[in-house]
């Protein structure tokens, strides 16, 4: 998770309209990204393996393997995409023992 992510489980927004506030589990896959300042609203899910953009508002589903963004959050791509994106990016180049390279796969 990035800085700044609120994970909401619930909704006291019903509670002036039915007498009920509304809860819901929120899931957050094994290998999954939530970008800085999202928020997961009740019942949402960010599957495996999927990334939800900085900034994002997430109320539905991030199927596995998806990328997601925007407020709402909708559909920007799928990993494989997101991943050829990226590899035609050049790393610019600094000092050697000012850098470090991961490697996610």
């Amino acid at each position: 998770l990035g800085p700044r992510v609120t994970v909401l489980a619930h909704d006291a927004s019903s509670l002036m309209v039915i007498g009920m506030t509304r809860v819901q589990a929120v899931r957050i896959g094994r290998r999954a990204f939530v970008g800085a300042g999202s928020i997961l609203l009740p019942g949402s899910e960010v599957g495996d393996t999927s990334i939800l953009g900085a900034g994002s508002v997430l109320k539905d589903r991030v199927p596995p393997g998806q990328v997601w963004a925007g407020t709402p959050a909708r559909f920007i791509s799928t990993l494989d995409g997101y991943r050829d994106r990226l590899s035609s990016l050049t790393a610019p180049k600094f000092a050697e023992r000012l850098y470090a390279i991961h490697n996610l796969n």
